[in-house]
């Protein structure tokens, strides 16, 4: 262990001294946008985004990599096959060289927006406002609005990105996802981390039939709300495109090396579904919300009490029983003010009404 804690505070150290001053990014720095919504302030007749940028370069540090590989091994009792494709797919996010201090700029409807300077974890978020004029008939009917990055004298590279529109009195599922779309097995810390580093993702039978069923009775908004790191967020949202998902937003966790949260990377969340959603609640103010999660962990009582605080927003809630157990006294408890035709749990897709 002595030896684990020296690497952590070596790594530390290095950390320290990279990346201090503020710059555009360099020939070998890459870019992400992650998926985010345009949602429509009716007040002020304007449109609010947050732009979640990720600069980073591909290159895997073998620190890092000792340091993960020596965590998962202890936490499983045994060493990871760390050469097989599915553990370098799962763990090469964990393993880049994240840009602090990167200074990016968008063009969106031909103005030039300048972001927020990425910090530590090589990510920022910017939030601009736009004027609702700008958007064209084309953006309202399709959905989304594209935009692109601007290019720098050491990178000539052009970085697309995109923003789905939330329009009011509109219907937006947001839904979990270990043990609700995916199969994780959240309560045995071995399996979940086997699960999500060393095996095939396996799909939830049905939920993406139920989510295209809901996108079909005309709702196109969907956020999956999950405590994983965003070091997930890559191979996570292939699978879910790949198994047949509506395209979907993403709030996960965020998760550095240096953080002392390392050592709870897979703890299970307990405040971390409320406080995520409830802004988005607060400002979607016009938009009704479903909410869909397990019984593994702590969705029942997160989402209950949305229910209870935002009664007229709230219009649905569904629970997967993610285990064999009997939760009539827990249903009860955490239930007891919601009205019934407001939740429903169930073991399979087609117990859905």
């Amino acid at each position: 262990m002595k030896t684990f804690t020296r690497l952590i505070l070596l790594f530390t150290f290095i950390l320290s001294y990279q990346n201090i001053f503020a710059s555009n990014l360099d020939e070998d720095d890459e870019l992400i946008f992650y998926p985010t919504f345009l949602y429509l302030d009716s007040s002020k007749n304007e449109y609010k985004v947050k732009i979640h940028t990720h600069v980073f370069e591909k290159k895997e540090d073998s620190i890092k990599r000792k340091i993960l590989i020596k965590y998962l091994s202890t936490e499983i009792g045994e060493d990871p096959d760390s050469n097989s494709e599915i553990f370098k797919e799962r763990t090469k996010w964990f393993l880049i060289d994240n840009k602090r201090g990167k200074e990016i700029s968008i063009e969106l409807f031909g103005k030039i927006f300048p972001l927020n300077e990425t910090g530590p974890n090589g990510r920022s978020i910017t939030e601009i406002s736009i004027d609702k004029s700008l958007l064209s008939q084309e953006n309202l009917e399709s959905g989304f609005v594209d935009f692109k990055s601007i290019t720098t004298k050491k990178n000539k590279n052009i970085y697309n990105g995109k923003f789905f529109l939330i329009k009011e009195d509109t219907t937006c599922l947001i839904s979990d996802i270990d043990d609700t779309l995916k199969i994780s097995d959240v309560r045995n810390k071995k399996a979940l981390i086997k699960n999500s580093f060393m095996k095939p993702f396996q799909l939830v039978s049905g939920m993406n039939d139920f989510y295209n069923q809901i996108q079909s009775s005309g709702n196109s908004c969907f956020v999956n709300v999950s405590a994983s790191p965003w070091q997930m967020y890559s191979v996570l949202n292939q699978f879910f495109t790949e198994s047949g998902f509506p395209r979907t937003g993403y709030s996960m966790k965020d998760f550095r090396f240096k953080d002392s949260d390392f050592f709870n990377l897979f703890e299970k969340p307990e405040i971390y579904k409320f406080s995520t959603i409830e802004p988005m609640i607060q400002e979607w103010k016009k938009v009704k919300f479903i909410l869909v999660g397990d019984s593994g962990e702590k969705d029942p009582e997160a989402y209950a009490k949305l229910a209870s605080k935002y009664p007229n927003q709230v219009s649905r809630i569904y629970i997967r029983i993610a285990y064999d157990e009997d939760l009539t006294s827990r249903i009860t408890n955490v239930f007891e003010n919601i009205p019934k035709h407001k939740f429903q749990f169930f073991r399979t897709v087609s117990e859905i009404k």
